[in-house]
């Protein structure tokens, strides 16, 4: 969970040199989007990677992290008509994490409760 959390993050920060990020607009675009959300993402893989007692602290990140790569295309209005690589590969990106944090939290709570259960 942790290292593609950690992969993600990777593609996230490559992303911007291996697609053409040029038609996602002026400003703060997906180029930018994309490397601090991807750094984000490679920070928190590799933090829970190197030090597995902090995944339960940092885990719960990639709920905002995970919708704001699903909305962001919306949101920066770099969409499937003017970038449709950026668009799906943020979509999936998005996907992705969502699914990792979705898998933590059931995990998380199945150990909870499991561990309840011995102790009663």
């Amino acid at each position: 969970m942790d290292a593609l959390t950690f992969l993600t993050g990777l593609w996230l920060v490559l992303s911007p040199f291996l697609l053409d990020h040029g038609g996602t607009g002026p400003g703060f675009n997906a180029f930018w989007n994309d490397g601090l959300t991807g750094a984000a993402l490679l920070l928190l893989g590799a933090t829970s990677l190197v030090d597995p007692s902090a995944r339960r602290t940092w885990s719960p990140f990639r709920l905002p992290l995970g919708a704001w790569l699903i909305s962001a295309p919306a949101v920066l209005e770099y969409d499937i008509g003017t970038a449709p690589q950026v668009t799906t590969s943020d979509l999936i990106a998005g996907s992705v994490v969502l699914a990792l944090w979705l898998f933590s939290n059931h995990a998380t709570s199945t150990v909870r409760r499991g561990s309840g259960r011995e102790d009663q």
